[in-house]
């Protein structure tokens, strides 16, 4: 595999190359995944463009590693991009390195980031649903990152806990560089792009902390709670990652959660408590982020459990997390 030197030799010195737009997907190849790009209603299979583009030879398979190199791994990405939209577009379709999205089975753009790191208690609105007072700081628990899946996989309800799983669309942005002890007027040099998830929740392993009677049944109840947020499949991710460039205020973006055809979250990130350098310089103390690294920015109100009958995933049922740039993040759920 080549090492990030190699990468940085084949890329000229020089200012960040993130300012070309980009909407990175992983490919399903059955066996493994394929770092690609989402061109115009196309998807470019960085891994097969390396029978034609020379440049792609020197890229690792996965996001995660081509991240590794930062500037220069996302510049060289931006060369062979630049190819496949020019004169090697032809040869690339010829041998199927660049095929319709449609044709194309997605896994999560990052499908095991290193950290998914989860916020919580950042809506005043989701807040104000549970009449709950705003916090002087942001709630923080680690999703597991092998609970991870991609747009169209099943969330599958646990046997031990199937009755109260509820979903939790979110707004999520990643790490393109290192990062740890920043300032906030640093900290979105570090920020490569965004994406969405859905923060599934076993909420009946929640409902102690309201009933705890002191502090050790109050932590047991917190803790209980994550680990319940953290069953396999619990962490849909994707279905892209947008880059910095493209979104280019990530506190004006809107997005909604949809069940069964039917609107129950409408997310505005104008209504975040915390804004995302406020919540990088809190947390780059404690954390030392890597590229690739997820961070989710909390749920917007609409949530099943504050509706009046609760509303939960059932057997069937659609759950679709959007917004116009990032793209559907659509996942079924089924009993096991």
């Amino acid at each position: 595999m080549p090492d990030v030197a190699t990468i940085a030799s084949a890329v000229d010195r020089g200012a960040p190359d993130w300012e070309s737009e980009l909407k990175l997907v992983t490919i399903d190849n059955h066996s493994d995944g394929h770092a690609g790009v989402l061109m115009d209603g196309d998807v470019l299979d960085l891994v097969a463009a390396a029978a034609i583009v020379p440049g792609a030879r020197l890229l690792p398979r996965s996001w995660r590693a081509i991240l590794s190199a930062e500037d220069e791994g996302l510049g060289l990405v931006r060369r062979v991009v630049d190819r496949a939209g020019g004169a090697d577009g032809d040869r690339l379709r010829d041998i199927g390195a660049i095929r319709p999205a449609a044709e194309v089975r997605l896994q999560a753009p990052i499908p095991w980031p290193g950290l998914m790191l989860s916020c919580g208690t950042n809506y005043r609105a989701h807040l104000r649903e549970f009449d709950a007072e705003l916090p002087t700081r942001p709630g923080a628990f680690i999703k597991y990152s092998g609970s991870v899946i991609g747009p169209n996989s099943p969330i599958r309800l646990p046997r031990a806990h199937p009755d109260w799983v509820d979903y939790e669309g979110e707004f999520c942005f990643v790490f393109g560089r290192h990062c740890h002890e920043v300032s906030e007027a640093q900290a979105m040099d570090y920020v490569l792009g965004y994406t969405l998830t859905n923060d599934v929740s076993a909420r009946d392993w929640a409902m102690d902390i309201g009933k705890a009677k002191n502090t050790t049944e109050a932590n047991q109840a917190v803790m209980s709670n994550t680990l319940g947020k953290s069953f396999p499949t619990f962490a849909p991710l994707g279905p892209t990652i947008v880059t910095t460039d493209e979104m280019t205020d990530p506190h004006a973006v809107t997005f909604t959660t949809i069940v069964d055809g039917n609107e129950m979250q409408h997310g505005d990130t104008s209504d975040f408590i915390f804004s995302i350098p406020w919540l990088i310089a809190h947390y780059s103390r404690q954390f030392q982020f890597r590229p690739g690294d997820v961070v989710t920015t909390g749920s917007p109100p609409g949530v099943g459990l504050a509706r009046k009958p609760p509303v939960l995933l059932r057997d069937g049922t659609i759950v679709e997390i959007r917004n116009d740039l990032i793209g559907s993040l659509r996942n079924p759920v089924v009993a096991v």
